[in-house]
C-alpha cells in the first residue's frame, strides 16, 4: 500500500490497520477532508509522470472522508479491493467532454479559451466545470487548484519523504 500523506498520524494510522489486510493500491491525502484509493497498477503509470494527476483522477478510485474513524476507512478500503460498492462517496466517471474539459483546466486555460476549442458557450463550459468539482467533491475551483498543487508537490522528488510504502 501507498499513502501520500503529509499527516504522520493519518499515515501511520492508517498504513498500520492496513498492513494486517494485505490490500494493495494507492491512497492519496488530498489535504481537505477527503483522501483518494486507487488500484496498484495505477501506482507505476502515475507516479513522477507528467499529467499523472489527471490520470489518477481519470483511474477508477473512490473518495474516503477522513473524518471517519480509522477502522471504519480500513473496512471501505478492503472492500474496494474486494470489487464490493463502498459507499455513497464513490464519484461518478466523467464523461468524455468533461476529461477534456479537466485537460484544460489542469493547462490553467480560460473558460473563454475552452469554449473556442470547443465550440461551446461560455455557459456550458462552466456548467461541465461545475459538474466536474462535484463529482469529484472539491467545493470550489480554487480547491482544485490546491489539491493540484498538493499533489505536485508530494510526488516530486522533495516530496518522497510523505509516501509510506508498505
Amino acid at each position: 500500500m501507498v499513502i501520500v500523506s503529509t499527516n504522520a498520524y493519518f499515515r501511520n494510522g492508517l498504513s498500520t490497520l492496513l498492513s494486517e489486510t494485505g490490500a494493495q493500491g494507492v491512497i492519496f491525502d488530498r489535504g481537505d477532508d477527503f483522501c483518494i484509493v486507487t488500484r496498484p497498477e495505477v501506482l507505476s503509470a502515475l507516479m513522477y509522470k507528467e499529467n499523472s494527476f489527471r490520470e489518477f483522477l481519470l483511474h477508477d478510485f473512490f473518495m474516503i472522508n477522513k473524518g471517519l474513524p480509522l477502522e471504519v476507512i480500513k473496512n471501505d478500503v478492503v472492500k474496494y479491493y474486494s470489487g464490493t460498492r463502498v459507499s455513497k462517496t464513490e464519484p461518478m466517471k466523467l464523461s468524455s467532454r468533461e476529461e477534456t474539459v479537466l485537460s484544460f483546466l489542469l493547462e490553467k486555460r480560460s473558460y473563454a479559451e475552452m469554449s473556442e476549442l470547443l465550440g461551446l458557450s461560455a455557459k456550458i463550459v462552466s456548467n461541465l466545470v461545475r459538474s466536474i468539482l462535484h463529482k469529484l467533491y472539491i467545493p470550489t475551483l480554487a480547491s482544485f487548484f490546491n489539491i493540484v498543487r498538493r499533489w505536485h508537490h508530494l510526488t516530486s522528488s522533495g516530496g518522497v519523504n510523505y509516501v509510506e510504502k508498505q
